[in-house]
């Protein structure tokens, strides 16, 4: 292959990687597909055309590509870590197990894979072999924020909430606009009777993300466990609002409204017209 060529294909390369940082995940697939006609045999082609194929959820067309990144070069950690993630959307576990498991033995530093494969057997209800690596993730990278709530969510999930706000916090006090934190922190506080810490949290989420469906859903319960349920009713008919499809919401909110035995419904309209947010029981203006 001439010198021209190699230009080119890192041209066509660049170029896809940029477009699909962008966004634009077809047109990078595209200068993929001109790299590959000049090297049919470049991995990085095929690794990066996957990565496109992945976000746009097509994830049997990104396995395929990722496979035949790691037939020509049979070393490639990154494509075994993404043919992982691509299993876990697919809610194959153990298979996303098996191929991060083969990209920590290429890389033993991959903190990317021991994220991955923690999340991984926090689904499947492993939790130590969860924790164990995410501990070895963050021996790796200590100032990732992303890892202690991960760690936080597999101590939620062991119901050991305590533990979990402790990593909630230190997720948060790195990234103060942390909204998964909050509202996850709230969840904990929720589930301890721990309600106005609660509410402060999914307020939080609400304010720092308007429309967070969440924050309100979150709030909601708060409010119903407490036997507020007017509050809740807001709070679970602004959820609906925002995501009409959300089955559970739908319940919620016809749950609570059999609680209520005095007064008329929120109407529709009095949501629509809103301009503000619930913020501990009132509509505040965020204007």
């Amino acid at each position: 292959m001439n010198q021209l060529s190699l230009f080119d294909i890192e041209a066509y390369l660049s170029r896809g990687m940029d477009y699909d940082d962008k966004g634009k995940h077809k047109k990078a697939i595209d200068e993929f597909n001109k790299a590959l006609e000049l090297n049919p045999n470049c991995a990085k082609a095929y690794n990066s055309r996957g990565l496109a194929y992945m976000h746009l959820k097509q994830y049997k067309k990104a396995v395929h590509d990722f496979r035949r990144a790691i037939n020509l070069r049979s070393e490639y950690h990154k494509a075994h870590n993404n043919i992982a993630v691509c299993y876990y959307h697919m809610n194959e576990l153990p298979r996303a197990i098996y191929f991060y498991s083969c990209a920590l033995k290429l890389k033993p530093d991959y903190v990317k894979a021991y994220q991955g494969r923690g999340i991984s057997y926090n689904e499947m209800g492993e939790y130590g072999k969860a924790l164990n690596d995410f501990n070895k993730a963050i021996g790796l990278s200590p100032d990732n924020a992303e890892l202690y709530y991960d760690c936080g969510n597999i101590f939620m999930a062991m119901k050991k909430y305590e533990k979990a706000i402790a990593n909630y916090d230190i997720a948060i006090s790195m990234k103060p606009d942390f909204i998964k934190a909050y509202n996850n922190r709230g969840v904990c506080y929720r589930e301890m009777s721990l309600y106005h810490r609660a509410i402060a949290d999914f307020t939080l989420t609400i304010l720092k993300k308007e429309g967070h469906e969440a924050g309100y859903g979150n709030l909601g319960k708060c409010y119903e466990k407490m036997q507020q349920y007017k509050k809740a009713e807001i709070c679970y008919q602004i959820a609906v609002y925002i995501e009409q499809s959300d089955v559970f919401m739908k319940d919620a909110l016809y749950c609570v409204r059999q609680k209520i035995k005095d007064g008329q419904a929120i109407s529709w309209k009095h949501i629509e017209n809103c301009s503000g947010v619930l913020l501990c029981g009132e509509i505040y203006s965020k204007s």
